[in-house]
């Protein structure tokens, strides 16, 4: 568990200290809403594993150095405000959590003109939540909290598209995601992972 935690935090710092060009000449600054989800595994250290389904939404601050023009990289920051469900499949328990998340995305024009840029290129996010359980006393349960930092590593394609004065930004993700926490239960620590697709739309002015 001490490992898994100094790997985590390793990740935290590097995603982090990523350079954030903020005021770079021609970028775009706007605004940003995201969801999806995905499946994956939940642990404590003294129990089995349980498999879950998450659910994510988040939404925030967007930056793009290079939304368009003839530029081969971009770097693409969404700053914002987190929620993640996690659903254990075996048991009537959901985790209901909330936070803060940190994307940096580091992009390659594949094709682009005056008006259109298509780019894809690695993921890096890192984020912090807190929430509860909802109360299952069958499982041993009462609604205690949680906290976890998660990491997550994947890939983003999206299209940038001029449409005079402001430029709409769809994009795709998959990403691996693993986190480590604690509760209130008796169990104590805890750790997981889960994969995901995610959907993206920015406005960027």
């Amino acid at each position: 568990m001490h490992r898994r935690n100094q790997w985590l935090c390793a990740g935290v710092a590097a995603a982090l200290l990523a350079p954030a060009p903020l005021f770079a000449a021609g970028a775009g600054n706007g605004i940003y809403l995201e969801f999806g989800g995905g499946t994956g595994e939940f642990e404590w250290d003294d129990s089995d594993t349980e498999d879950i389904d998450a659910g994510l939404a988040s939404f925030g601050y967007a930056l793009d150095t290079a939304p368009l023009g003839p530029g081969v990289f971009n770097y693409r920051l969404n700053v914002g405000l987190a929620s993640q469900n996690l659903d254990f499949d075996d048991h009537n328990v959901e985790a209901e959590t909330a936070g803060i998340q940190v994307d940096n995305t580091f992009g390659f024009r594949i094709v682009s003109n005056d008006t259109v840029r298509w780019w894809a290129g690695p993921s890096v996010r890192v984020g912090l939540y807190g929430g509860d359980y909802d109360a299952d006393p069958d499982y041993g349960i009462d609604g205690e909290d949680l906290a976890y930092f998660e990491f997550a590593l994947g890939g983003a394609t999206g299209v940038n598209i001029d449409l005079g004065g402001v430029i709409l930004s769809p994009s795709v993700a998959w990403r691996s995601h693993g986190f480590a926490g604690s509760d209130d239960t008796d169990n104590g620590d805890f750790s997981g992972n889960h994969q995901t697709m995610t959907f993206n739309t920015a406005l960027l002015f």
